[in-house]
């Protein structure tokens, strides 16, 4: 179960109220990234929550730190957002086996960066019992990647982000950055790499 303060914490910064416990903690994860991101020097120039485009996918929130560029997507398919890359492995998969009513793998959040260039998959797991979480998050995040690889390996790693309910991982940088509720801003400054000292040095010169 969620604990009232973090129900409360999303409730009061959204203007929806989401119909499961899962699509809430998605929420939470994201308002938290966004947090840690502010955190860093961040400023959020846009923060949408819903949003729909005929054109094309509009980012959950859109921030900025001098020249750095970040939106943060929910809910949307890399191969929508990363247009005209519009298949990955598992389109070639389906493809081959004639699979009817094919779908592309959509990752609870995805990360994209401009100057530098970034690109995370986001994957936030709270349904699952709670011995396989993070083991279920990182199985997920890992299809992500070898969906994705030829894209990913364009981009600077960490190129996933695990976010799993009581999780006992301890953030890292490594390919794939596994965290529980409690530890987003680490795991957010894991995927900002060197930038973070960089920026904190400049804090504690001022």
């Amino acid at each position: 179960m969620l604990r009232p303060e973090i129900v409360e914490s999303v409730l009061k910064k959204s203007i929806l109220v989401p119909e499961d416990q899962a699509t809430l903690f998605e929420l939470f994860v994201g308002f938290e990234i966004l947090d840690a991101l502010e955190t860093e020097g961040f400023k959020i120039q846009i923060l949408r929550l819903l949003g729909k485009s005929t054109v094309k996918p509009l980012p959950f929130a859109s921030l900025r730190r001098g020249q750095e560029e970040i939106d943060l997507y929910w809910q949307r398919s890399l191969w929508v957002v990363n247009r005209p890359e519009r298949s990955g492995f598992l389109a070639r998969v389906q493809s081959d086996n004639q699979v009817q009513n094919p779908r592309p793998f959509r990752p609870d959040f995805l990360l994209v960066g401009q100057n530098p260039p970034r690109l995370t998959l986001v994957e936030a797991k709270l349904t699952e019992k709670e011995k396989t979480r993070e083991t279920v998050g990182i199985a997920n995040a890992l299809a992500y990647l070898q969906d994705a690889a030829e894209v990913l390996a364009r981009y600077p790693k960490p190129h996933a982000l695990v976010v799993a309910w009581g999780a006992t991982g301890t953030p890292a940088m490594s390919e794939v950055v596994v965290s529980d509720q409690h530890s987003l801003a680490a795991a957010t400054q894991s995927l900002l790499g060197p930038k973070v000292k960089e920026v904190s040095a400049r804090r504690s010169a001022s």
